[in-house]
């Protein structure tokens, strides 16, 4: 989709201490461009229903938004979604100033 960037995402696995990049296409980004949209739809396309919240199985994916980082009070925002284990749901987190 021309004018409209590709999100790249960085999958980190903990149990087997390994790294991948791999890109999202620019259609989806469109409909989900970061923030909590982003971290939801990964986990519901990505996590199998059922995932014990305190298991390795469980995903903790860390989203930005593609105006992070623009020269604006108030944009650098990162969330961070989650299957919580209080609730059993889906959750989600945000962090904002330097680290996003």
């Amino acid at each position: 989709m021309a004018g409209f960037p590709e999100a790249h995402i960085l999958d980190v696995d903990l149990t087997s201490q390994t790294l991948r990049t791999r890109t999202l296409p620019a259609e989806i980004f469109r409909q989900y461009p970061g923030g909590s949209a982003l971290g939801l739809y990964l986990i519901l396309q990505e996590m199998r229903a059922g995932v014990d919240p305190l298991s390795p199985d469980n995903m903790l994916v860390m989203a930005v938004s593609a105006i992070t980082g623009l020269p604006m009070s108030g944009l650098n925002r990162m969330c961070i979604t989650t299957k919580s284990p209080l609730t059993g749901t889906i959750g989600d987190s945000e962090a904002g100033g330097f680290f996003p």
